[in-house]
């Protein structure tokens, strides 16, 4: 792609603008210059500021005199041409699903009324929709790219963006990426009704509030209640980064009716998780980054047609299976997984996530030109120890005994292709706990449609909420260091 660009701002870089034209690249570290992903080439650049050391660091001497910059460094002093090559777009994989596209068993109701409403999962990296028709159940699912991508893989990098003064930017992109979706589902979108739940940090972003509070301690966010906002209605949350994606999630999966000791686990930029023990629920977020969601990871995509989703080695060679049956385009999480367990398990890296040594520079060979890097397993060591060590320090403060969790719930886009033995092997989840791990796919949008059918599903929402409390993690002077015990794999 071939774009002409102009500065409006002093100090405005290639990627400022693009953001304002509409045109989306990654920039996964939130515009600092170390992920690397927002490279372009300038046609000319006499109309750009020398190479930043950053990028010196990170670019070859050939491509940069070639014009090979990274757009988040590149700072623009007058009209020139960028070309935007296409690894560098983020790449909008969703998908329109066939129609009648259940994701529960809804039974049939005579027609009562003419209404439909959109229930959405709003991710961070993925937003997931269902036209709900309040007589026949689910009738069409689309989704799309969160283009919020384009300030920063994470929650964090957006709340950093957010409160650097781009949070109507910010919003503004939502209410495009709601557009697109409604689009994908058949609807208009100047007459769609929205049922959301998702992390506070993208009700946040969607509403236009202040994510100050989100920013620093104590993590007060605006609102985090049941609310509606026009023509959205905002499913409720726990915290600042326990949000109304687990809330609905975890009544989507009767796990609030529970007797018996359960635990959620919702695996995505930030590790959420919450344990149930009779009455009581404790909730908590490990900061696991975006490395199971694709993001953070040199060929890392989405759940898109063509990601690696499964992976085994055949010697030194990786047979993979891609969504879609497509073509391999990138890696997402349960692939992810799948390479490093099987890394492991045939000595390609050793227990401290260290590649052999004739792969160390260059990374593994997955497909094509795939590679997996050693920068990238240490992404998957850090983001795994950050979840492990969160489960293990809720079940520790809740007192239950192991053998008594009956159910062990791992949810989200991701839960819905993960090997459970080799997310156990590398330690993301318990050995022990395998018994009883089971996926629950979209947890989320299951909940935010439910809410639209079910009348008492509201009530049950706020019943949990009731009776939940969240753990600090950064609190607890355990967490830190079962984090540093199960970095190893």
């Amino acid at each position: 792609m071939l774009k002409t660009i102009r500065p409006k701002y002093a100090g405005d870089t290639v990627l400022d603008v693009l953001r304002r034209q509409k045109v989306y690249i990654s920039a996964d570290c939130g515009g600092r210059g170390t992920c690397g992903k927002c490279r372009v080439r300038i046609t000319d650049p006499a109309y750009c500021h020398m190479p930043s050391d950053l990028e010196q660091k990170l670019i070859s001497q050939e491509d940069l005199e070639s014009g090979v910059r990274l757009a988040c460094r590149a700072e623009l002093t007058g009209e020139t041409q960028v070309e935007i090559p296409d690894e560098s777009m983020i790449k909008d994989g969703g998908e329109e699903t066939s129609d009648e596209a259940d994701l529960f068993d809804v039974t049939k109701m005579e027609k009562l009324y003419d209404s439909e409403i959109i229930a959405v999962d709003y991710g961070t990296t993925m937003i997931s929709g269902a036209v709900v028709d309040l007589n026949y159940g689910i009738v069409k699912q689309a989704s799309v790219v969160n283009h919020q991508k384009a300030y920063g893989a994470d929650v964090l990098t957006r709340i950093e963006a957010a409160n650097s003064g781009l949070l109507e930017e910010l919003r503004l992109v939502s209410q495009d990426d709601l557009a697109e979706l409604s689009a994908r589902l058949g609807k208009d979108p100047d007459g769609a009704r929205y049922i959301i739940s998702g992390n506070t940090v993208m009700g946040h972003l969607i509403s236009g509030f202040s994510c100050r509070g989100l920013g620093e301690y104590p993590y007060t966010p605006v609102d985090i209640g049941l609310r509606r906002d026009e023509n959205i209605t905002f499913l409720p949350g726990l915290s600042a980064f326990v949000g109304a994606d687990i809330v609905s999630g975890i009544c989507a999966c009767s796990l609030d009716k529970a007797r018996a000791p359960w635990l959620y686990v919702d695996i995505g930029t930030n590790g959420e998780m919450a344990l149930g023990c009779g009455k009581d629920v404790l909730a908590a977020s490990a900061p696991a980054g975006p490395a199971f969601e694709g993001a953070g990871i040199s060929y890392g995509v989405p759940a898109i047609p063509g990601a690696i989703m499964g992976a085994v080695l055949t010697g030194a060679r990786a047979v993979t299976t891609q969504v879609g049956g497509k073509e391999p385009v990138g890696i997402c999480g349960s692939g992810v997984i799948d390479l490093v367990a099987e890394l492991r398990r045939n000595s390609f890296i050793d227990v401290n996530g260290t590649l052999s040594e004739e792969y160390e520079d260059e990374g593994f060979p997955v497909a094509g030109d795939i590679m997996l890097t050693q920068q990238d397993i240490r992404e998957v060591q850090k983001a795994k120890a950050a979840i492990r060590a969160g489960i293990e320090t809720l079940i520790s403060e809740s007192g239950v005994k192991r053998e008594e969790i009956k159910k062990l719930v791992i949810a989200g886009s991701f839960g819905s292709s993960i090997d459970m033995e080799n997310a156990a092997y590398i330690g993301l989840i318990p050995d022990d706990l395998l018994r009883a791990a089971m996926t629950a796919g979209n947890a989320s949008l299951t909940g935010a449609t439910l809410y639209a059918l079910d009348t008492g599903f509201s009530a049950r929402l706020m019943r949990l909420i009731g009776r939940s409390k969240v753990k600090e993690l950064s609190d607890m002077p355990e967490f830190p260091a079962r984090y540093i015990s199960y970095m190893g794999l």
